[in-house]
């Protein structure tokens, strides 16, 4: 096979292997402002098309709503719970504010695929006691608890300068339909539901990294005849 083909048949199963994943997709939810290159959201209702962190169109849908009154808010989040990241996290420094509950749902994911999820609380005034309910092909439950206020927490567990984004990524799966619905509900008579942000990104399936390891190949395969045929001609 030339040469020419065998880059051009590397670099289409890169492009392949790249193209099936989907990069993040992060949306906070503050009074102005907000993280750089996600969506900020100031109002509930729904957004089609989220932009990804690269700016390309993502398919993915979000609706919002709550139970009870609601309002955004800013708030002034302790640096050093905010998680390292690029673009910078530093906007995730607000919340949506649900009496009761706040539920996001959405849709226009890959039915029963994998996708790393991340549900952001903060509060200005008050403590964070909340329950969240991630509903996919399945249901995952966990709590959001900080006796503090002006921590940022992710997922589970308070943020931490030191350490990136994707630590504390929760896989989840969407349903058949392409869809999941996250839940956050005040908990043993807190002050409503709060969310700061949240976050999805696709995980590469096994067929993606065979892909792309078969384009790497290829590429290291053509690199390699390249430089044996400049030898011989030498």
């Amino acid at each position: 096979m030339k040469r020419a083909s065998l880059f051009t048949l590397a670099f289409l199963l890169l492009g392949a292997g790249q193209a099936s994943a989907v990069s993040l997709v992060g949306v906070t939810f503050n009074s102005s402002g907000g993280a750089s290159q996600w969506t900020n959201e100031t109002a509930l209702g729904t957004t089609n098309n989220l932009p990804s962190e690269s700016g390309a169109g993502s398919g993915i849908s979000l609706t919002t709503s709550v139970n009870g009154a609601y309002a955004p808010f800013g708030i002034s989040v302790n640096p050093a719970t905010i998680p390292s990241g690029n673009p910078n996290l530093g906007g995730i420094n607000g919340n949506i504010y649900g009496e009761n509950s706040f539920t996001a749902a959405l849709s226009g994911l890959k039915a029963n695929a994998t996708y790393d999820v991340w549900v952001f609380a903060t509060r200005q005034n008050y403590p964070t006691n909340q329950l969240v309910t991630i509903t996919g092909a399945g249901t995952t439950s966990f709590y959001q608890i900080d006796a503090s206020t002006k921590e940022l927490i992710v997922n589970s567990v308070i943020g931490s300068s030191s350490k990136s984004l994707g630590y504390y990524a929760l896989p989840i799966v969407a349903d058949g339909s392409g869809h999941l619905t996250i839940t956050v509900d005040n908990y043993a008579g807190s002050y409503g539901a709060a969310v700061s942000g949240l976050a999805i990104a696709s995980v590469p399936e096994s067929s993606t990294w065979a892909m792309m390891l078969i384009g790497f190949a290829g590429l290291g395969f053509a690199g390699y005849r390249s430089r044996k045929s400049v030898s011989s001609a030498a």
